[in-house]
């Protein structure tokens, strides 16, 4: 169902469906409990549509227990979903115009690995500290915004991409990435137009 023109997340949808594709619509609406019995689709992909903050509320995604991964990608989101399910591991929300992330806010996905937030309008104030501090994140998307420091991190985390912020400069020392031993590179520019640097942990011997 990708690439129509649907413009709201169709009914009466089978229960036993695993996928559910519906990106490059017009999708701006999102009917009360369209996903109530689909227990066990595991991926929903509504990247490129036009889906606001309005449509979205903590029962939306309710019934979709088994949720491992959400595309919102695209859309014109300002703040960042109520109700994501517990179960995700892979949560993509680049190009909105996301500006902040309420605290705690993925506390709520012990087992998230995966986060893309690249193409936002998230800055130092909007991201509460420990935001990233996530027991199982392996890889973490913040190119594109407005982030003038490196935010702490998981020492789990292995993958970060922080290109095209205003970075001046990465601590080392009593730093956030020196908490990181398992970091396996970060990509990011120094300032918004400066030469690329690519700063890995050291080797373990």
């Amino acid at each position: 169902m990708e690439k129509n023109q649907l413009k709201e997340v169709p009914a009466f949808l089978p229960p036993n469906l695993e996928q559910l594709r519906l990106s490059r619509n017009q999708i701006s609406k999102i009917p009360a409990g369209v996903f109530n019995k689909l227990e066990n689709l595991v991926l929903l992909d509504l990247h490129h549509n036009k889906l606001s903050d309005g449509v979205f509320n903590k029962n939306t995604f309710k019934g979709l227990k088994n949720l491992m991964q959400l595309n919102l990608a695209h859309n014109i989101l300002r703040k960042m979903p109520p109700g994501v399910p517990s179960a995700i591991h892979q949560l993509f929300l680049d190009r909105n115009n996301i500006e902040d992330i309420p605290s705690d806010y993925f506390k709520e996905f012990p087992n998230l690995a995966f986060i893309r937030l690249n193409y936002n309008q998230i800055s130092d104030k909007g991201l509460p500290k420990n935001s990233f501090n996530l027991t199982n994140l392996l890889v973490l998307h913040l190119a594109h915004n407005k982030l003038t420091n490196v935010p702490f991190i998981s020492p789990k985390l292995e993958h970060l991409y922080l290109n095209n912020n205003s970075i001046e400069r990465v601590r080392r020392a009593g730093g956030s990435l020196q908490v990181n031993k398992s970091l396996r590179g970060m990509d990011l520019h120094v300032g918004k137009n400066g030469p690329r640097i690519t700063v890995a942990a050291e080797e373990q011997g």
